[in-house]
């Protein structure tokens, strides 16, 4: 066989055949100059588009569950209907009920005793069993009753408000209240402003209802013969209803004037 260059090459058995079989396009080793090249690209192409894939699924993965965990409620601070609390939990809020409300007498007889600080009346210490405990969110009140005084105490932090008498419901009179005011409680963290309210009711009276003038409707807890509320605002209380099992209304407070301080009347039907 003789090549352009005029130089003779030995014709070998099965070279023909060589080249037929280097141009059968069967494989990628066999594919035309440069194909080889191109499979490798893609090869690598391909792995890479294998890693971004795993990437965007993770990335997508981590977003899915921020957002899961962005448009997970959050605990509500505050129910407008409570939780009756008992057994321990109810025993451990008692005794921080009566542990604050006792150093705030021993405060104020410690006042007292400064001349010329005027005539105080200063209660005895408390000793009360616990007639009332509920829970709102994470916060739990109790009211103390016994001995003609009863005390109130809303929050984990146990401040105790001053005691103050009892007197009994009259014949056929189906509610009382005392609007505490006022005052500060620590839930979560946060400093709070709330309003409390607790009252006297007769034994026929079942449920209380509490309306109040930022628009709030809420549920009392009622226990003893006494009901406690309280809302985290200082908006104050428009009507309070006591009811009896059947739905009868057995009694009815409200503000003798809205624009003045706490002051209501209360009526039985």
């Amino acid at each position: 066989m003789t090549d352009n260059d005029g130089s003779i090459t030995p014709d070998v058995p099965g070279a023909a055949e060589d080249r037929t079989e280097a141009l059968e396009p069967d494989s990628p080793s066999r594919q035309e100059p440069g194909l080889s090249w191109r499979w490798g690209q893609w090869s690598t192409s391909r792995r890479r588009l294998s890693i971004a894939a795993v990437l965007v699924v993770a990335v997508l993965g981590v977003s899915a569950t921020a957002l899961f965990i962005a448009r997970r409620p959050a605990p509500a601070l505050w129910s407008p209907v409570p939780v009756p609390v008992s057994g321990a939990d109810k025993a451990a809020a008692a005794s921080r009920c009566q542990a604050s409300t006792n150093r705030l007498l021993a405060a104020q007889r410690s006042m007292a005793a400064i001349p010329g600080s005027g005539t105080w009346v200063v209660p005895a210490d408390v000793v009360d069993p616990v007639v009332v405990a509920e829970r709102r969110g994470p916060t739990t009140s109790v009211l103390l009753s016994g001995a003609g005084t009863r005390s109130v105490c809303v929050g984990s932090d146990g401040i105790g408000m001053n005691p103050t008498p009892v007197q009994a419901l009259g014949p056929g009179v189906g509610l009382s209240m005392h609007d505490e005011g006022t005052s500060s409680t620590t839930t979560a963290g946060q400093v709070r402003i709330v309003r409390t309210l607790d009252g006297q009711v007769a034994s026929a009276v079942s449920a209380v209802r509490i309306h109040t003038d930022d628009g709030r409707s809420l549920q009392a807890s009622v226990g003893g013969a006494f009901f406690l509320a309280w809302w985290p605002s200082s908006s104050r209380a428009v009507s309070v209803t006591a009811y009896g099992a059947d739905g009868t209304v057995l009694g009815s407070c409200k503000p003798t004037d809205p624009s003045s301080s706490p002051g209501y009347e209360c009526q039985t039907p």
